[in-house]
Parts: C-alpha cells; sequence; structure tokens
C-alpha cells in the first residue's frame, strides 16, 4: 500500500495516441480519498506517519497545554455533527471523532472517549462494509477496553476482552 494506507488499482490505456488512466477502486477507499484523502496521503509522506504502530502515539510529548488546545480545535471540527446524530456512513465524522478519542485518552478525559468509544463502535458495526467482525471495530474495542479499565468498569472492560479475544480466535482458526 501507499503511505496513508491508501490503495488503488490503475490501468493505464492507449486510445488513438492518447494514454487514458482508469483508476479501480474499492468502496471503503473511495470513501477515504473523498474525506481529504490526498491531504492524508501527502501528510504521511511528509511527516513519515506510517511509522507508528498506534496512531495515538504521534500525540507523545505533547505538553496539556497543546492537548487542550488540539481537544477545542477537535470539537470545533465535529461541531456540525453530533455524536449521537451520526449515521454509519458520514466516514469523515467518524474519522474526526476517532481523532478526538486519541486526545481524550492521552489528556485524561477517560469519560469522555468512553462515550465516544461506544458510538464509534456502534457505527461501525451498523456499517455493511464494516460490520462486527472488521479490524477497525475491534481496534475500536480494544481502546474501549483501556479507558473502561482507567474508570475502573472492569466487568464492561472484560466484556470488551472476550468480543476481542473471540475475533482472535477466529482469526487463528481461519489460518
Amino acid at each position: 500500500s501507499k503511505p496513508g494506507g491508501y490503495r488503488d488499482c490503475v490501468i493505464n490505456l492507449e486510445l488513438k495516441e492518447h494514454i487514458c488512466e482508469i483508476q479501480v477502486h474499492l468502496w471503503p477507499m473511495w470513501v477515504v480519498c473523498g474525506v481529504d484523502g490526498f491531504r492524508h496521503y501527502r501528510h504521511s509522506l511528509e511527516y513519515n506517519t506510517d511509522t507508528f504502530e498506534n496512531p495515538y502515539d504521534a500525540l507523545e510529548g505533547l505538553d496539556r497545554k497543546t492537548m487542550a488546545e488540539l481537544i477545542v480545535m477537535a470539537e470545533e471540527a465535529v461541531a456540525d455533527s453530533p455524536l449521537d446524530s451520526l449515521e454509519w456512513y458520514q466516514e469523515k465524522f467518524i474519522l474526526d471523532y476517532f481523532a478526538e478519542v486519541g486526545l481524550f485518552m492521552k489528556h485524561g478525559l477517560h469519560v469522555w472517549a468512553e462515550i465516544t468509544l461506544k458510538q464509534l463502535v456502534r457505527l461501525r458495526q451498523q456499517s455493511p462494509d464494516i460490520g462486527f467482525d472488521h479490524h477497525e471495530t475491534i481496534q475500536l474495542h480494544r481502546y474501549l477496553e483501556q479507558v473502561l479499565r482507567q474508570l475502573k468498569k472492569n466487568e464492561e472492560a472484560d466484556e470488551a476482552a472476550v468480543v476481542i479475544r473471540e475475533f482472535e480466535s477466529r482469526l487463528k482458526n481461519e489460518k
């Protein structure tokens, strides 16, 4: 894949002395492309962000004031689409809320992270392109488990852990 996780298939054809490019996209990649995808791709190249295993690691080392300013900016980015009214197909806002979760987690706002993560899990589960067993949904469960443990909600965290283990077990059995 290209930096930023972007993938497509490009076919070049020669027609009457002209080169034509046909791009073949999977729907989820096309949706991402339409949501500032090229800008994301360029930033991934420029800042080498694909080297992070956990995307929230990019926030390491920021002071609390900078984190607070980033949270305000994140809140402004999603202000036009309240979390409880989001639909599964509103990819731009889902990605914005996902970024905001990282800020909440790094800033110690675990209750806000919990509320947002639960909604994001719900949205991913409703998506016909993603659903319950998609790696994105499972990753959201991983973050939710971490947040719930921080909040001492161990029973709920254990439920999230079961979802993760069951997914990993199914994945292992498929191999």
